[in-house]
């Protein structure tokens, strides 16, 4: 046989150059699989993970800016509380908030003093002294005058509560600030930059009012009847006069109450479409609505949802400066997307220590947040079978903003012992404020609060009660009147015992929404307002609760004899007691 040409392999070569399919099997070969995770192994991981996602540090500046803008704001609403414990003066009850009752007032010396420390904690928080104490002292105070009595009610305070608490766990007196500028002078900068979450929490503050302000316009009254807008610009003239506005405000501002957080947090929406709707939202609310200081805090808020850093990054360019903390160009320094992409090892090749103390405080703290503000808004659909804009039961702090209007009255039947009947108007009693009397009619809780109060002062005229009833008759936004109160129910047996979360008084002494009988306003025409007044005054007098105008303040004052010669606050007076 002839030769090919091609020399041949000796046998004896090596196993590698004579067997190919053993070449591949050898340098394809893989390493063996990771042992498989347990379950509370990967929890910890994600776990891990959750945590190194929210300490991710981003810059102050924008929290700091807002700190300087927010402590505006409390100081122009100090402001207008500045006379709130002279109008307590000018009544003998405070209505606290259901389970707040443990929240007692200050005589009007102290609630000077009150008001001032708080004014005192904003100044400090605004030029940032002290901003660590400040804040915590700031909060303590404001939420303590909020809570004393509901005739200051209005959901932007409550907003402004939680916006104090929060910033009493976060750094933002880091930058921009007299502590910052002390401790540079000293040698010792601090780093002026915060972990995400500081930032992260405050941005769903403000986000959480719009979003569920949606929810609450979603209903039959707001989309469907244009109420109670209707009702409230129909006298205006006037653009408001215009049928179709109030169904222009009604639909619009459900959806952008509806949308607007997450046009804010999507940074490509952020500047040419939720800023600018934004300021012109707030500012129609302000113009249409005068409510507070609420618009120019929303306004505000925009701050927090720059870029973290751009606040530092503008201030170090006017003042040509080096500021430190601020990312370099390569890295991405943005809380919306990921600061620390670059060099990211894989999911898989993450290596976490076990959780610190203060991590798992992080954790605990950012979780129970987000769950309460995100559970506690809705209970009303969960404790409450009826509408909380009827019963206002559930409606605190739900974020049902300019949702209702319940024009009516009442008027109690009031049995003593004896076996005398007085029929007496609230509207009628001269020993409550104008604030409270706006209150305590159509709201169930403030009423019951205000019938123990009377119980009281019955009490200490020696002319204990028997029974008091009630007579209402209220419309709802514009609906057909109907009653409020159930008729036959004693309020004596609900007093103190309506004060925890979860009891309702539907069916035991209110009516559920569209649930009480037709009435008509003139039904309630049946007492005398002179005779009214009159046995008003003649139980206080003999309860030692008296009347007159102040010769220093010349305005109402209320006062109570607690001792022979010795008379105090009447407000005062605990309740319940």
């Amino acid at each position: 046989m002839e030769s090919s040409g091609y020399p041949r392999l000796p046998r004896s070569s090596p196993a590698h150059l004579t067997s190919p399919r053993k070449i591949i099997t050898e340098t394809v070969k893989s390493p063996p699989p990771p042992p498989a995770r347990h379950s509370s192994q990967r929890l910890t991981a994600l776990l891990q993970s959750y945590v190194a996602w929210l300490e991710v540090p981003v810059h102050s500046s924008t929290i700091a800016v807002f700190r300087m803008l927010y402590a505006l704001c409390v100081l122009a609403q100090l402001a207008k509380w500045q006379d709130m414990f002279v109008e307590f003066h000018a009544s003998y009850v405070v209505l606290p908030y259901p389970g707040m009752g443990w929240v007692r007032p200050l005589s009007v010396r102290g609630g000077s003093v009150l008001l001032g420390t708080c004014a005192a904690a904003a100044v400090l928080q605004l030029v940032g002294l002290a901003t660590a104490a400040a804040t915590p002292v700031m909060w303590l105070t404001f939420a303590w005058l909020f809570h004393i009595c509901e005739s200051n009610h209005n959901n932007h305070y409550l907003l402004m509560c939680h916006v104090l608490f929060v910033g009493s766990f976060i750094g933002w007196g880091r930058w921009m600030s007299l502590d910052q500028a002390i401790l540079a002078r000293l040698g010792r900068r601090r780093d002026p930059r915060v972990p995400r979450w500081h930032l992260l929490a405050m941005r769903l503050l403000f986000s959480i009012p719009y979003l569920y302000g949606a929810f609450a316009k979603m209903n039959h009254d707001w989309l469907f009847r244009a109420q109670p807008l209707i009702m409230w610009f129909e006298p205006r003239g006037g653009l408001y006069s215009n049928p179709l506005f109030p169904w222009f405000i009604a639909w619009s501002g459900m959806l952008f109450d509806l949308v607007i957080a997450f046009l804010l947090f999507y940074r490509k929406t952020r500047y040419i479409i939720a800023f600018p709707a934004a300021v012109f939202f707030n500012t129609c609310n302000k113009i249409m609505f005068n409510i507070g200081v609420f618009p120019l805090m929303m306004i505000a808020s925009l701050i927090l949802f720059l870029e973290p850093h751009h606040p530092a990054q503008l201030v170090a360019h006017i003042l040509r400066r080096k500021a430190y903390g601020l990312p370099d160009r390569s890295e991405d320094g943005s809380l919306d997307g990921d600061s620390d992409k670059l060099n990211k090892p894989r999911a898989h090749e993450r290596r976490f220590g076990p959780l610190t103390a203060r991590q798992w405080w992080t954790a605990i703290f950012f979780t129970s947040f987000c769950t309460f503000h995100a559970l506690f808004p809705l209970r009303h659909f969960v404790l409450y079978r009826s509408n909380p804009s009827w019963t206002e039961e559930g409606h605190f702090g739900a974020w049902h903003m300019k949702l209702r209007s319940k024009r009516g009255s009442t008027v109690l039947i009031i049995e003593e012992m004896n076996g005398m009947k007085h029929m007496l108007a609230p509207a009628e009693d001269n020993f409550v404020n104008n604030a409270q009397k706006r209150k305590l009619e159509d709201k169930p809780h403030v009423l019951l609060l205000y019938v123990g109060r009377l119980k009281m002062v019955f009490e200490a005229a020696s002319r204990p009660l028997k029974s008091v009833k009630v007579m209402s008759c209220f419309a709802l936004n514009s609906r057909p009147s109907r009653q409020l109160y159930i008729p036959t129910a004693n309020l004596l047996d609900y007093v103190g015992k309506y004060e925890l979360i979860g009891v309702t008084g539907v069916g035991k002494w209110i009516y559920a929404d569209g649930e009480g009988p037709l009435c008509k306003p003139q039904d309630l025409r049946i007492y005398n307002p002179t005779e009214a007044r009159k046995t008003f005054d003649e139980i206080h007098t003999q309860a030692g609760v008296f009347s007159s105008y102040g010769s220093v303040t010349h305005r109402k004052e209320v006062t109570r004899r607690v001792a022979d010669g010795v008379f105090e606050e009447a407000y005062l007076w605990p309740m319940f007691e």
